[in-house]
């Protein structure tokens, strides 16, 4: 029985086998020397996306008249998404604009009838005057200044302004006229009465003759005491004739200054008028013209348009003829294009490893890593605070950026979306396999030798 045992231990394949494994184990064992093994930290959570999420507005209250998009649906920027009825907002454009037309014309007209009162200083002067101020000229001055989208003014307005320019024009030839009439009348009797002077101071120049010859005769007695006295008074009716034709003279001419200060009064007065006028009405076409940008900016603002290409999401506008209040939010469009991020909570006992430019190997939840692989990725930042997790649970809020937006298999690519969610492994270093083994040594070595 003992030689059965001998030749049992003795076997080839045995002695074979016991090599072969203190072989292996020692290869093993030389390569746990060399060989590194990650070491990662590990978190979960969702990808967002790159660019801020936009939050679409109604700057101004209105009534729903059509939505055009979804949920998820995909849109470009400027793109229409919801259209608001323009029908107040439109009403209100037109009547400033017409205000603004008519304002124009006015003030053209006045302009104009300044322009021309300024240079008239006589009727003679009103056959140039009526013929400079045609109706085409205030049509081409208000297209030029004012109307810039090609649209022409209400005939039946300017037809009025010039009807009520050519009687203005004609108020002013008549009134003109009227003081021309008075001075002309007044200076006619001015000649009359400096004739009537030159003739009494022919009349004067003779009676005195008469008077001191008179004199001389009848100081020597060679005409009578009655004849003396008949030559004194024609002179001295002369003579007061002579001053009442002066003061008549004076009066005339005084007469014809007050008219000429009644003409430069109303006329100063006519330029006044239409100097206060044309001021008013261009103070307000510039409060009529901020008011039309305003209303302007407003037609264009009651379409809701998307600000960056993206995906609809969270649409809260469903019903039409609905009202939506200004600063209401009616949806939010998330980025579509671009590189996603992934947002992660990483425990506070592994967060302290971590650091900037570290590679992630990131794994979603949609596809599972043993099918599909995961994506590769970078930390690019870590939140400056703990935020809590769960009930006594503390973690940081990590960013990877991937270094791909998609997902790519042998086959097909998956784009990364946002919302989605997944699990990563962040490499914070490694560690040889014989340091697995000797680490649980050396951590109860260390424990035993510190006790008392």
């Amino acid at each position: 029985m003992n030689d059965r045992g001998y030749l049992e231990l003795s076997s080839p394949t045995l002695h074979l086998s016991i090599i072969l494994s203190l072989t292996i184990f020692f290869a093993i064992l030389s390569a746990s020397f060399f060989i590194d093994i990650e070491i990662i930290a590990q978190g979960a959570g969702k990808i967002i996306p790159a660019a801020k999420v936009q939050v679409v507005q109604s700057e101004y209250s209105g009534q729903v008249k059509s939505i055009f998009v979804k949920n998820g649906v995909r849109v470009d920027k400027g793109q229409l998404l919801i259209e608001l009825d323009s029908t107040d907002a439109r009403a209100q454009l037109s009547t400033v604009k017409e205000e603004i037309q008519r304002l124009t014309i006015e003030r053209y007209r006045i302009r104009s009838l300044l322009v021309e009162f300024s240079n008239a200083s006589s009727a003679d002067n009103f056959s140039k005057l009526n013929a400079s101020l045609s109706l085409s000229d205030i049509t081409a001055e208000n297209i030029l200044e004012i109307n810039h989208s090609g649209e022409d003014f209400k005939q039946p307005f300017l037809r009025d302004q010039h009807g009520l320019m050519t009687s203005e024009i004609a108020e002013f030839r008549s009134s003109l006229a009227s003081f021309s009439a008075q001075i002309d009348a007044n200076n006619k009797s001015h000649s009359i009465i400096e004739a009537n002077i030159e003739r009494i101071d022919a009349l004067l120049l003779i009676h005195e003759e008469r008077h001191q010859a008179s004199t001389t005769l009848s100081r020597k007695g060679i005409i009578s005491r009655a004849s003396y006295l008949n030559t004194i008074e024609h002179l001295t009716n002369l003579q007061k004739q002579r001053k009442i034709h002066l003061r008549e003279l004076a009066q005339k001419r005084s007469i014809v200054r007050r008219i000429r200060a009644e003409q430069l009064k109303y006329q100063s007065g006519l330029r006044s008028k239409y100097f206060l006028r044309k001021s008013a009405i261009e103070s307000r076409i510039a409060i009529l013209l901020q008011d039309q940008i305003t209303r302007r900016r407003k037609m264009a603002n009651m379409n809701l348009r998307a600000p960056i290409d993206g995906i609809v999401d969270k649409l809260n506008i469903h019903t039409i003829g609905s009202i939506i209040m200004s600063g209401a939010k009616t949806m939010n469009i998330v980025p579509y294009h671009g590189t996603p991020i992934l947002e992660v909570m990483v425990a506070n006992q592994d967060v302290g490893f971590v650091r900037t430019g570290q590679r992630v190997n990131i794994k979603l939840s949609a596809f599972p890593s043993e099918r599909f692989g995961h994506v590769k990725g970078m930390v690019t930042h870590i939140s400056a605070d703990a935020t809590e997790m769960a009930a006594n649970s503390w973690g940081f809020s990590i960013r990877i950026e991937p270094e791909s937006a998609y997902l790519k298999t042998a086959d097909v690519q998956h784009k990364l979306r946002p919302g989605m969610t997944a699990r990563v492994d962040i490499i914070t270093g490694s560690r040889t396999l014989i340091s697995y083994f000797f680490g649980p040594i050396i951590k109860i070595l260390e424990d035993s030798l510190g006790e008392r």
